[in-house]
């Protein structure tokens, strides 16, 4: 912290995607009930509006800092799910991610000794997103793990396990939430054609095999951002201050849409939590359709514009207003409430020229 009296700069702005990890060290509270508040209208403890998490009513206190709803800036909360699940707002990296990778022992498609690419990672110190792109166009080419070019260069001799890789992978996250490997053999006249479907717990123990060398010359970084960090199994939850609630004239609540958002997630967990407890006897199909639902709930809890996938409403048919909506566009928090203010009392015209100007 800066001394008193000095100023200091900023001289570097650093963003990266939080881990796990660090989202359990960030909670204050762990969020397992559905159940908004108890019978005596107090907030439920472990639910979606516990007062660790902050409060939004007077004469309360937040039971983390200890100060009264205007003080409290809010504490985040978060959901621990039963299975990892796709994060749609980064699909392109993954399905990058599963080229630069063998699908059976995680290793980089390339030889890092190699001269080529040690050029590659000198050109390109500090550009790690043109880094990912150099390095992906080279391992794109690679069709089994650990092979040696045909005119003896060793440029993709990884010491891998000599896998045959994927012929293409096949994006269906839009569809039915998973993404498709495609082998192709020449078999005489009759070609085969192999498909294997991966769904997010498959790509996670992909990512989680991936090394911190290897991360780091695909131009990941172990301390912002990881590949398998991608990969949703922690959900942040936002304060109640972010999404209040309403009383109407009734006394009853008018519940925010993200706290309502929130509130599908945690049933669907639970649902998927109790089928995956009863073991073997469940159908693969029934555990994919509860997992299919939850997806969806995450996803359209970030983004409910996304092209393709159906739109979150609520009970009367309007379209549930979360994450993104309120940050993007001209009536978002950035340019609405950030940006500038409206004020009374002031006025535009158009310009136009003077005519008598010669």
């Amino acid at each position: 912290m800066a001394q008193y009296g000095k100023i200091s700069k900023i001289t570097k702005v650093q963003f990266g995607i939080i881990s796990p990890q660090e989202l359990l060290n960030l909670s204050v509270c762990h969020v397992t009930e559905a159940t908004l508040y108890d019978s005596k209208g107090d907030p439920k403890t472990n639910g979606l509006c516990d007062l660790r998490m902050g409060c939004i009513e007077p004469r309360k206190l937040c039971l983390t800092c200890q100060q009264s709803y205007i003080l409290c800036p809010g504490h985040f909360g978060h959901i621990e799910l039963p299975k990892p699940l796709f994060n749609l707002q980064f699909e392109d990296a993954i399905l990058k991610i599963l080229k630069c990778v063998c699908i059976k022992c995680s290793r980089l498609l390339i030889n890092k000794e190699h001269q080529l690419f040690k050029n590659i990672l000198a050109a390109t110190k500090g550009n790690y997103k043109d880094r990912f792109e150099k390095i992906y166009k080279q391992c794109s080419k690679v069709k089994t793990c650990g092979a040696i070019d045909k005119k003896g260069d060793n440029r993709y001799d990884n010491g891998g396990c000599g896998a045959i890789q994927p012929s293409k992978y096949n994006n269906k996250l839009r569809k039915n939430y998973t993404i498709s490997a495609e082998w192709k053999y020449e078999s005489g006249e009759n070609p085969i054609n192999l498909v294997q479907e991966l769904d997010a717990d498959i790509v996670q123990s992909i990512f989680k095999r991936i090394t911190d060398d290897d991360a780091l010359v695909m131009g990941f970084s172990p301390k912002w951002c990881m590949p398998s960090w991608l990969i949703i199994t922690v959900l942040p939850v936002v304060p109640p201050s972010v999404r209040p609630s309403v009383r109407q004239y009734n006394s009853q609540r008018s519940e925010d849409d993200l706290t309502n958002k929130y509130y599908d997630i945690i049933k669907f967990c639970q649902m998927l939590e109790n089928e995956l407890g009863k073991g073997v006897n469940v159908p693969p199909e029934r555990i994919k359709q509860y997992t299919d639902t939850l997806q969806h709930s995450v996803i359209t809890l970030f983004n409910n514009e996304i092209k393709d996938i159906p739109v979150a409403q609520t009970r009367g048919g309007r379209k549930m207003k979360t994450l993104r909506q309120r940050l993007s566009g001209k009536e978002g928090r950035i340019r609405n409430n950030l940006m500038g203010k409206r004020v009374d009392f002031s006025a535009r015209s158009v310009i136009s020229p003077d005519a008598n100007l010669t």
